[in-house]
C-alpha cells in the first residue's frame, strides 16, 4: 500500500490586500475632483409688506420688465419682444448712453480707478417667468441678461483698463461694477 499524501491548494498571500485598497482609495480620493453646484444669485421677490412698500418707491423709469408667459413668449414693459434682442435691449436701459427720460437716471458718482462716472446704478431688472413656461427658456433669458452685463463691462475694462473684465483686478473689477452692479430682480407670477 503506497501512502498518498493530500495535496493542499496552496492559500494567496492577501496580508497586502487591505493596503493596497486603502492606497487606491486614498488616490482616488486626492486625484478626482468634486463638482460644487453653483447657482444664480438673485434678488427674490419681497416676503414682507415694508420691503414691498420700498419696491413701490422705485421710479418707474428705473425698471424694465421682462415677462416670459406660458406659450413661452417673451414681453419687455409689455411689448412683445424677440429673445435674440433681448441682450441689446438690456444694455442699452442699463447703460442709457443718451440720458433718455424713459430709461434709469444717472447720477455722478465718484468711483475708485475710474474717477467721477455718470452710472445707473438705480435700474432694476424685474423677472416674471410662468410656472407653465419651459425651463430652458427662463435658462436663455438669464443667459441673455448676463451677456448684456459681461458686455458692458468689457466694454468699459477695455476702455479704461486695456482689457476684459476677466483679466482685470480684483480691485478693476469692485469699479467696474460700481459702475454696472447686477440688479435682476425676480417677481412672483
Amino acid at each position: 500500500m503506497t501512502r498518498r499524501s493530500k495535496r493542499t491548494i496552496p492559500e494567496l498571500n492577501t496580508t497586502s490586500t487591505a493596503d493596497i485598497s486603502f492606497m487606491l482609495l486614498i488616490l482616488f480620493l486626492v486625484a478626482t475632483s468634486m463638482d460644487i453646484d453653483q447657482g444664480i444669485t438673485r434678488l427674490l421677490a419681497p416676503v414682507n409688506k415694508k420691503e414691498v412698500e420700498q419696491e413701490k418707491l422705485v421710479d418707474r423709469r428705473n425698471i424694465m420688465e421682462i415677462e416670459l408667459k406660458a406659450d413661452n413668449s417673451v414681453t419687455i414693459n409689455q411689448k412683445k419682444a424677440n429673445l435674440n434682442d433681448l441682450n441689446q435691449l438690456v444694455a442699452d436701459f442699463i447703460e442709457n448712453a443718451d440720458n433718455r427720460s424713459d430709461m434709469p437716471e444717472k447720477v455722478l458718482k465718484k468711483i475708485p480707478l475710474l474717477g467721477k462716472c455718470a452710472v445707473t446704478d438705480k435700474h432694476v431688472i424685474r423677472l416674471q417667468v410662468s410656472r407653465e413656461a419651459a425651463y430652458n427658456r427662463y435658462f436663455a433669458i438669464q443667459n441673455e441678461l448676463m451677456v448684456a452685463y459681461n458686455t458692458l463691462r468689457n466694454r468699459l475694462a477695455r476702455a479704461k483698463f486695456g482689457y476684459d473684465y476677466e483679466s482685470c483686478t480684483d480691485e478693476q473689477r469692485k469699479a467696474i461694477l460700481q459702475v454696472y452692479p447686477l440688479r435682476i430682480a425676480e417677481k412672483q407670477p
